[in-house]
């Protein structure tokens, strides 16, 4: 098939099973690709989503944390004069993109409540609310979506493209055996 591989961007992961009395092997052969031996890693960046050996999600969801302070704070650097309106509008832009956080469904529940403080404590720190300020005042004064809503928006979002999608196997099934 005439395959190219880029031995330097392509590592070996391995998904061990819950259950221990279902794991074969512990230790695996080298893989080489091109003569190269590929590392084997317990975590790697996909698309921009991380992918981890014990599939849990809580890698991506610390790197959707630093992602969106970094944000914040770059919003909020550049843009610290501008109206409530304009800021509002800066930050549903560059703030509220979490697009991948449709794939997220194996975390722990700590870490998601790590991300609904960052959340939180992005707003205040960009609009310049004090610390003990009402979340729930804040967001109805700027007409901002609370963060259970962005994250069930953006699952909504998520498996609506999903089930319109033409290239999806479970929509080619579903034609399949209509058919038949």
């Amino acid at each position: 098939i005439d395959l190219k591989n880029n031995a330097s961007k392509t590592v070996c992961l391995v998904f061990q099973p819950k259950n221990r009395a279902r794991r074969l092997a512990s230790i695996f052969p080298q893989f080489e690709v091109d003569g190269v031996s590929l590392p084997f890693v317990q975590q790697f960046k996909y698309l921009g989503h991380i992918i981890a050996s014990e599939m849990y999600d809580d890698d991506d969801i610390q790197r959707e944390i630093r992602s969106m302070f970094i944000r914040t704070n770059v919003l909020a650097r550049k843009f610290w004069n501008c109206s409530n309106f304009v800021k509002v509008q800066l930050f549903k832009s560059y703030c509220l993109c979490m697009y991948d956080v449709a794939l997220w469904t194996r975390y722990r529940i700590g870490k998601l409540s790590k991300l609904h403080s960052c959340y939180n404590r992005c707003i205040k720190t960009f609009f310049k609310y004090k610390r003990r300020d009402s979340m729930s005042q804040i967001l109805v004064d700027l007409s901002l979506p609370s963060f259970e809503d962005v994250i069930s928006a953006s699952r909504a979002r998520f498996f609506a493209q999903w089930n319109s999608c033409v290239n999806s196997v479970v929509n080619h099934l579903v034609s399949v055996t209509t058919v038949q």
